[in-house]
């Protein structure tokens, strides 16, 4: 299921772990693009309990996107 909706999703270290993660899950269920991008770059974003969140993209390969929410 798609809507042609799409969203970004930035991470930085320190980032809510759940936050991140639940805000991810429920846009992606409802059929909407989500792109996560790490400030840092793609890759392992630590969290602020330790747990390492992917992020998927580089933020600023996403600056120039069409996003309906981010």
């Amino acid at each position: 299921m798609s809507t042609n909706t799409r969203a970004l999703v930035p991470l930085a270290e320190g980032v809510e772990e759940m936050e991140a993660v639940i805000v991810v899950d429920v846009l992606r269920r409802g059929g909407v693009e989500v792109d996560v991008a790490g400030l840092a770059g793609a890759g392992a974003v630590l969290g602020s309990r330790g747990v390492t969140v992917h992020a998927e993209r580089d933020l600023d390969d996403c600056l120039e996107g069409d996003y309906d929410a981010g």
